[in-house]
């Protein structure tokens, strides 16, 4: 796949789920505050239900004290009184009380409602507690609450069977009904869908700016990363330049000095090639010169160019011995390399000064460039194309 169209793939998952964040996060604020809402109308219409239970105390001691006096059915009674308090409630939504009976023992002139059967079959009224869902009345979204009508009076259960005369008498403690509070929630819930919509877009907002930002800061901090490899790094070569050497040996374990070896490079007669065959073929002398010593290296041994065809390689976890023939063999492998620049021979040298450096591990690599400098300038002097090692004897009086 290519690379952009992941790229793409990425940002469009994580847009995606920035999305989806924002959404939950509006849709939790909706239902939270939504719930709050039907909380306080859940006991709004608990403190409906005790005036409602007080009219029908009033009704009862009336009736009781009065026995002659004509006097409406219980429910009637009730209904009338939801009918004024209705009337008289202050609300930009729809709000009614009312009273619908016990499907089978229905009481007279009370309406039945679906929702009453479902509350019975769930066992909603058995401990006697209220019944909420939310409805739907002509096409509007209603909280309807539902109490349990019980029998709890003996006054309540002799003037229901007297009035209605029951196949089946009412008994104590029998469900006789339910109240019924429908408070309309239409403009509520639409405001806090707005709220909701709002949080989300907001949330997603955020995330998607923090995002952005951390995009912006990742690339920054990946072309200063880029920028500081470039400042490091010999552009020809593509190796460490003097800049990079001297940083990355400022890092160097000092403990792993007792085990490395360091080489300075020259390419032979390097000015004469440039004289004869241009500054081009000089560049691809050295481009190819890198390739080949780097073919004999290891991976974890590192070179430099440190000038302009001068280089340095640090052999790493290696005795004096096994320097000695990687040294050798890089001076080898460079002379018997053919290179053709334009269909011309080119027989190209090194001379090379080397040191192992746990001979005083305690000095800085600086140090030992300069000591390998020194037998790199004897290796010229001697006839170059060769390797100047410290002799034994010399190495004992040698002074870093």
């Amino acid at each position: 796949m290519p690379k952009h169209n992941f790229t793409r793939i990425q940002l469009s998952i994580v847009f995606l789920t920035i999305v989806l964040v924002g959404a939950s996060a509006g849709y939790l604020f909706y239902r939270h505050n939504l719930n709050n809402h039907f909380n306080a109308v859940s006991d709004e219409a608990n403190t409906l239900l005790a005036l409602s239970s007080s009219y029908v105390s009033v009704y009862s001691h009336v009736r009781n004290q009065s026995a002659q006096t004509p006097m409406p059915v219980p429910a009637a009674f009730r209904a009338q009184a939801s009918d004024i308090f209705n009337e008289n409630y202050q609300s930009n939504e729809h709000f009614m009380a009312l009273m619908v009976g016990l499907p089978g023992r229905y009481i007279a002139t009370a309406p039945t409602d679906s929702m009453m059967s479902q509350a019975l079959s769930e066992g909603a009224f058995k401990q006697q507690q209220k019944y909420s869902r939310l409805i739907a009345l002509s096409g509007e979204p209603v909280l309807r609450t539902m109490f349990p009508s019980i029998a709890n009076q003996q006054s309540c259960v002799d003037c229901h069977n007297d009035i209605q005369n029951p196949s089946i008498p009412w008994r104590i403690n029998d469900l006789m009904g339910a109240y019924v509070i429908d408070r309309g929630v239409k403009h509520t819930s639409n405001r806090y869908a707005f709220f909701g919509s709002v949080v989300g877009i907001l949330v997603s907002s955020v995330l998607s700016a923090l995002f952005i930002v951390g995009m912006l800061l990742r690339r920054l901090h990946r072309q200063a990363a880029d920028l500081e490899r470039l400042s490091d790094t010999d552009p020809l070569t593509h190796i460490l330049n003097r800049r990079g050497f001297d940083k990355w040996s400022a890092r160097l374990n000092p403990s792993l000095k007792q085990t490395s070896a360091l080489l300075v490079l020259d390419i032979d007669h390097f000015k004469k090639i440039n004289d004869t065959y241009g500054h081009i073929a000089g560049d691809q002398v050295l481009i190819w010169f890198v390739q080949t010593v780097c073919s004999v290296m290891r991976n974890r041994d590192v070179m430099a160019r440190i000038g302009g065809e001068e280089f340095v390689v640090y052999l790493s976890d290696v005795t004096e011995v096994i320097a000695e023939v990687v040294a050798d063999r890089i001076c080898n492998h460079v002379a018997s390399a053919p290179f053709s620049y334009n269909h011309a021979d080119i027989h190209v040298t090194v001379s090379i000064g080397a040191v192992h450096m746990n001979r005083c591990p305690d000095q800085p690599i600086s140090r030992f460039c300069n000591i390998a400098d020194q037998f790199l300038y004897q290796a010229k002097k001697s006839g170059r194309n060769r390797v100047i090692w410290p002799a034994p004897l010399v190495s004992k009086s040698l002074t870093i």
